[in-house]
């Protein structure tokens, strides 16, 4: 019969090997992630958008999603990006979203079938300041809160989404909207800092996003 020592030390030899393998495969899904990064960041990002045509973009943009797919906590089927977008690791887009040319996109948790036009800037962070004695730049950051883009979202262009905002299914932000609190869902608002400036539905307040 084997000792109970022996069967003790084969149990810990087991749970250390269970340990070791674990530790390795995430370490190589952090490199294939930070690989896949360096390829998007270096190539797949700068290629072109609409000036070669819509096939030409067509392909880009694929290609894009196709390396997006693979670093992002997760990307659902349907992508389209354009050129020039940053993206965080950490950020969780569903299925078929569009995200137009120079969005820059921290950690943020996106809907399905969500629309961001170009230059979009999301932040999940900002600085600390409540210390007037000592300077910005050295007081730190606050934690992360990603925002939250709803199903069915229009984000117009050069709208800024301050940290742990949620933006309602099928709202929409006017262009230029700084958002600094929820927006209801099927709202439409607009101006700095956004408010309500109508709902979707009513014929009164359609608005170029």
């Amino acid at each position: 019969m084997r000792s109970v020592s022996g069967t003790v030390d084969t149990e810990v030899k087991r749970a250390d090997g269970a340990q070791a393998g674990a530790a390795r495969a995430a370490g190589l899904r952090r490199a294939r992630r930070l690989f896949w990064r360096m390829v998007y960041e270096l190539v797949a990002r700068r290629l072109p958008g609409y000036i070669f045509g819509e096939r030409v973009s067509a392909l880009c943009s694929r290609f894009r999603a196709f390396c997006v797919r693979r670093f992002v906590e997760r990307c659902g089927v349907g992508l389209q990006i354009g050129p020039g977008v940053t993206l965080a690791f950490a950020c969780e887009i569903g299925d078929h979203v569009t995200i137009n040319e120079n969005c820059r996109l921290q950690a943020v948790k996106i809907d399905d079938y969500a629309l961001l036009a170009p230059e979009c800037y999301v932040v999940t962070r900002n600085h600390r300041f409540a210390d007037p004695h000592t300077p910005i730049a050295l007081q730190g950051y606050q934690d992360e809160v990603p925002p939250h883009i709803g199903r069915d979202v229009w984000i117009g262009a050069r709208v800024m989404l301050l940290p742990g905002v949620t933006i309602g299914e099928g709202a929409i932000v006017a262009a230029g909207a700084v958002v600094t609190k929820d927006v209801p869902p099927y709202a439409i608002v607009g101006g700095v800092p956004a408010r309500v400036i109508g709902h979707r539905g009513s014929p009164d307040h359609e608005t170029t996003a």
